[in-house]
């Protein structure tokens, strides 16, 4: 049953030839009905390959699994960055060493902002 349901129209499609099969090898039976049979098979595929045209349709809106990874790697780089250590600004004066004299020790320092 799940081959019916996952391949609908290849079993349309056998049952058809097989039915025409018999009408050719078969004397006496009646062809005109077999053949009348082989055309609603074929109205049967039709509606076969809208099924096929509708599983294809639901496939092209489902997510690739590459694009749920890359969905799923953004998302969890969005968290950690949300939850990440805020980053220090040091916004206070900074002293800096001027004037340096190594012979006698001396130096002059002031401060930057």
């Amino acid at each position: 049953m799940k081959y019916l349901k996952d391949n609908p129209a290849s079993v349309v499609s056998f049952v058809g030839a097989l039915l025409a099969l018999l009408a050719v090898y078969i004397p006496g039976l009646p062809q005109e009905a077999i053949l009348g049979v082989v055309s609603a098979l074929v109205l049967g595929g039709v509606k076969a390959q809208q099924i096929e045209h509708s599983k294809t349709e639901a496939a092209l809106h489902q997510m690739s699994p590459f694009e749920a990874a890359a969905l799923a790697q953004q998302a969890l780089a969005e968290a950690e960055a949300e939850h990440a250590a805020p980053a220090v600004t040091d916004t206070g004066t900074r002293p800096l060493v001027t004037g340096l004299d190594l012979d006698d020790g001396s130096a002059s320092i002031r401060y930057t902002e």
